[in-house]
């Protein structure tokens, strides 16, 4: 069930942010969704980390906010033309 509190460290639907985990920088995010204590996110690139291999690039997950510290990112976007 997920909480309707809102969360103490927000995370804005739409942006994207680096997470880590416990000292561990283990992906870069776009949150999909942010509610209460929750978000849902779609991993856009895993990091050198011991559990690189956990993760995998367009994997969403729901993760709990306050076990997670995150940097807010700009989504570097391919302007290459052909």
């Amino acid at each position: 069930m997920i909480h309707q509190n809102k969360s103490t460290i927000p995370l804005s639907e739409g942006s994207f942010y680096k997470f880590t985990l416990n000292g561990n920088t283990l992906y870069d995010a776009e949150v999909l969704k942010a509610e209460g204590c929750w978000a849902t996110l779609s991993v856009l690139n895993v990091l050198e980390s011991p559990y690189k291999n956990n993760y995998q690039v367009g994997q969403i997950f729901d993760i709990r906010v306050s076990s997670y510290t995150f940097l807010e990112i700009k989504k570097e976007i391919n302007a290459a033309s052909n």
